[in-house]
């Protein structure tokens, strides 16, 4: 069995990540030239925020040991409104 730092592989691992995203668009009838228009859309990125750690701290003598040292990204939201024209 092989060594990472001082913990043996496969002894720290992550817990599963499943990120789910959200969109919700709508077409604002406007004429902008021949065959333009206007969309708003809103997005929500992670909707049930959840902060998994991933990067596990492997050094037995370290501060975090077993613990995370990077997290994915926490909730976002963004509204856009794209132009056709």
């Amino acid at each position: 069995m092989g060594n990472f730092g001082n913990a043996p592989l496969g002894l720290l691992t992550n817990p599963s990540f499943s990120n789910w995203d959200m969109t919700l668009a709508r077409r604002i009838p406007v004429k902008i030239g021949r065959n333009g228009g206007a969309r708003v859309q809103f997005q929500v990125y992670n909707v049930f925020n959840q902060q998994t750690g991933y990067n596990i701290q492997p050094n037995f003598n370290a501060a975090g040991y077993g613990l995370p040292d990077t997290f994915y990204f926490p909730r976002r939201l963004e509204l856009t409104l794209k132009l056709n024209f």
